[in-house]
């Protein structure tokens, strides 16, 4: 009978201090997960860069006001440390130019992503996006 009592005792003692798992925050799991934005390099308005928890990724352009002012490209990524890799991530400019974003380095709140089908000799670019 004291053998039951013991283990009686020690099985509510456990139970006591065990942690619930409701109490955690829904927060993302990755530094990336957030909008970014970054000044178009023409004309007014903005780029953004849709970083979404289940390694989606959308991008659009919008005026300052927020309203989308073209398509919403989608696309996937992957994140090793401060870095992201992009897949599907592309943007036509005209019916010359496509842009597809290739890799990424997070510094703080600053994301820099280089793309191919830039303008400089290489074919390369790159755009410091910000998040807010």
């Amino acid at each position: 009978m004291k053998k039951l009592l013991a283990m009686m005792l020690m099985l509510s003692a456990m139970l006591a201090f065990t942690a619930c798992g409701g109490d955690d925050k829904d927060e993302p799991n990755n530094q990336f997960v957030g909008k970014w934005y970054a000044h178009a390099k023409s004309g007014s308005g903005q780029w953004v860069l849709d970083i979404e928890d289940n390694n989606a990724v959308k991008y659009y352009t919008a005026d300052d006001n927020g309203q989308i002012t073209g398509d919403i490209r989608n696309g996937s990524y992957s994140i090793n440390g401060n870095k992201i890799a992009f897949s599907g991530v592309e943007y036509y400019w005209s019916s010359l130019y496509k842009w597809e974003f290739d890799r990424g380095t997070l510094d703080g709140d600053y994301l820099t992503i280089l793309y191919d089908g830039g303008a400089d000799a290489n074919g390369h670019g790159s755009i410091v996006f910000q998040k807010k």
